[in-house]
């Protein structure tokens, strides 16, 4: 009987901590980019069904609605918008369901500059963090500066800076500055 409780207890043990690391394991959803294609599928009008690539501006041009913006949404996203340009424009009626389906993603290609080992633009399938792509670049060279590496990023109102410390961040310390990387990010490390 004592064995059986003990058992119990570890897997209860096991379960628990199971439970309370599952959001760590979460990955963050793709983003569509430019070059991606997607294929929108209506079960309620074949009419509507598409196979579109998404063009360098970040958009897809898409019957009665027109420009829609793609890049940076999620396919599941992407749904919503079409859903709703067409319920307005009443082609659809609301409660349709249409689908959106990324067919042949481009990947997320980051730049990594400067003195790292392998220079170089990489595309990954999913979105990966400052050190993970300081990683894929070989590391840095003996020559770095560890503590000014900078990720530049261009968004609308104009290109933001992120500042990164690499030993801070391999101590433990301003996890928060492990920024998870977009398409498009350029990793500068002087």
């Amino acid at each position: 009987m004592r064995q059986w409780t003990n058992r119990l207890w570890i897997v209860g043990v096991f379960l628990a901590m199971l439970v309370s690391n599952t959001s760590s394991w979460a990955v963050e959803p793709y983003k569509l980019n430019p070059g991606d294609t997607v294929v929108i599928t209506s079960f309620d009008d074949e009419r509507l069904n598409r196979e579109l690539t998404i063009l360098p501006d970040g958009t897809i041009s898409y019957l009665a609605i027109g420009q829609i913006k793609a890049a940076g949404l999620t396919a599941q996203e992407l749904e919503t918008a079409i859903t709703q340009g067409l319920v307005e424009k009443d082609v659809l009626q609301p409660g349709s369901v249409v689908s959106v389906f990324v067919s042949k993603p481009t990947g997320n290609t980051i730049y990594v500059i400067g003195q790292v080992a392998r220079p170089g633009a990489y595309t990954t399938p999913a979105t990966i963090d400052v050190m993970q792509a300081l990683s894929l670049a070989g590391g840095l060279t003996p020559f770095a500066s560890r503590g000014g590496i900078k990720v530049l990023r261009n968004e609308e109102a104009g290109q933001k800076v992120f500042e990164f410390d690499y030993d801070d961040v391999e101590d433990g310390d301003a996890l928060e500055t492990n920024i998870q990387l977009r398409s498009g990010d350029t990793v500068v490390v002087p």
